[in-house]
């Protein structure tokens, strides 16, 4: 189970204090596991509000594999 630590994050978060009914919030990447994903999801339709994942994506970090 990933801590809290390692699942908040402080511009994510503030994001979703500053939200109020009917805002979207646009991502291109709301979360990193299912667990993470639908706590997020619950806070943003808690206040009533919406997201919408953006379909045009900047650079992404590589990914690390094990050899």
């Amino acid at each position: 189970m990933a801590s809290e630590a390692k699942t908040d994050r402080p511009e994510r978060r503030r994001a979703l204090d500053q939200l109020d009914a009917s805002d979207v919030l646009v991502v291109t990447r709301l979360a990193r596991s299912t667990r993470d994903f639908l706590n997020t999801l619950a806070a943003i339709t808690g206040k009533q509000a919406g997201f919408v994942r953006s379909v045009t994506r900047g650079p992404t970090p590589p990914r690390h594999t094990a050899a």
